[in-house]
């Protein structure tokens, strides 16, 4: 009793009230559904919709995706197209710690919802869960900070510097996230916050060994 597709079509049919011949295939596996229409107009995020039930939004889906590219590469920019299979693998890496991300974000995009910030934060929830929690509430807020607070200079490097279309923009984002948030958690200020590369690796260690178990298990 479920349909897999020709939503649309059914659509149109009931606007224009007119009956119309088609083919109706019937008896399809579910599994089938990964399938239909791939390589076209439906995306990743489209299959995982109507194969799976779940909705991811544009902001949730990049957080994910950029979280997901982060731990398995350390790199954000040019992955190529989101398949339903990638989407797939990282709801199951980091389903939990991204939506816990984005509820304390408010679900709601602004200037400062990038891909580059949130997916940090979403690395930060396996070393930190709380800290990064309270991190990402104070980022988005903004509220009772000096402007050495690192949380406060991640925001300004945001509204004043950031170039987002410029070559591993969002790579340089993350490592600024990090670095800020390793300052936050340590009480540090920040006065000018620049990228870490030691501080990225320290936060993607543990996701990399959670993989590696993972695949050896496999």
């Amino acid at each position: 009793g479920e349909l897999y597709d020709g939503q649309h079509r059914l659509s149109a049919v009931v606007l224009a009230n007119t009956s119309v011949s088609m083919r109706v295939t019937r008896g399809l596996p579910k599994a089938a559904r990964d399938a239909i229409d791939v390589g076209k107009a439906r995306q990743g995020a489209d299959v995982l919709a109507i194969a799976d039930g779940i909705k991811l939004g544009t902001h949730l889906r990049s957080l994910l995706c950029g979280a997901w590219w982060l731990s398995q590469s350390g790199n954000m920019s040019k992955h190529g197209r989101v398949t339903v299979h990638d989407l797939r693998d990282a709801l199951k890496e980091h389903g939990e710690e991204a939506y816990a991300v984005w509820d304390a974000w408010g679900q709601a995009s602004n200037r400062l919802s990038k891909a580059g910030l949130l997916a940090a934060l979403v690395i930060a929830m396996r070393t930190s869960p709380e800290k990064a929690i309270e991190f990402t509430k104070l980022v988005r807020s903004g509220e009772n900070m000096t402007s050495d607070h690192p949380a406060a200079a991640l925001r300004d490097f945001v509204f004043v510097r950031y170039t987002p279309l410029s070559t591993g923009s969002m790579n340089d984002l993350a490592q600024r996230t990090l670095t800020a948030f390793e300052a936050f958690v340590g009480g540090r200020p920040v006065k000018n916050l620049k990228t870490n590369a030691e501080v990225l690796e320290k936060y993607l260690r543990p996701w990399r060994h959670t993989i590696a178990a993972k695949a050896q298990k496999e």
